[in-house]
């Protein structure tokens, strides 16, 4: 029985066996998984997951911050912006 190439599943985030559909688009073969929410298809495109591992490098770095007061967030771009200029 043909199979889905292993590098294909770990970039769709499948485990094998996992239960797709496939359709035809603009002459290439679309693979999308069963019971994920297709309104949510936009979070698994390939820019999407480098944005979201970006995310995950910057917070194990300790390059993000914790929950901001809109005043908190205000006074702390006046303050980058003043150590840019």
């Amino acid at each position: 029985m043909p199979h889905i190439p292993e590098e294909l599943l770990e970039r769709a985030h499948l485990k094998y066996g996992a239960p797709v559909s496939l359709h035809v688009s603009n002459g290439g073969i679309v693979i999308q998984a069963e019971g994920r929410d297709s309104d949510q298809a936009w979070f698994w495109t390939d820019e999407w997951q480098k944005k979201e591992r970006e995310a995950d490098e910057d917070a194990a770095a300790g390059r993000l911050s914790g929950p901001m007061t809109g005043s908190e967030l205000v006074a702390e771009l006046e303050r980058q912006h003043r150590q840019a200029g």
